[in-house]
């Protein structure tokens, strides 16, 4: 059953945290969950399998990748939302959404810039290779 403004009865009150990774993965879970916390559950262990990295190096980024909250039928997000990522968002949660901007909801720049620093690195337990001996 939907309530007025299309949520579910099951739907936590405050909505819910959807990450959009940087390959357009989307983690999503309906709980009454911060993103922080969604983040160190969940989502920091994808992002380091995906880039090989350290989950410990991510469990304190929480803001590098994009984000949104959606509340009932309305997806709050800080930055772009193609066309194509908006449906694929839709038909994940099987919803149809109405996009608001929400500056809340944007990335840090320093979390995304120590985010890039990381995927620049080595991946773990290879050792670097000087570019002059490749």
């Amino acid at each position: 059953m939907m309530a007025p403004n299309g949520a579910t009865e099951t739907d936590p009150e405050g909505g819910f945290p959807l990450y959009i990774l940087d390959d357009d993965t989307l983690v999503v879970v309906v709980s009454d969950m911060s993103h922080c916390d969604f983040w160190e559950s969940t989502v920091a262990a994808i992002v380091a399998e995906t880039h090989g990295l350290r989950l410990s190096a991510l469990l304190n980024l929480p803001y590098c990748q994009r984000r949104a909250r959606i509340v009932g039928n309305s997806l709050y997000c800080g930055e772009e939302v193609s066309p194509a990522l908006l449906q694929s968002i839709e038909a994940a949660t099987g919803r149809t959404l109405k996009l608001i901007y929400d500056e809340h909801e944007t990335r840090c720049p320093v979390s995304v810039a120590e985010f890039a620093s990381l995927v620049r690195q080595p991946p773990r337990g290879r050792a670097a290779v000087p570019a002059a001996t490749r």
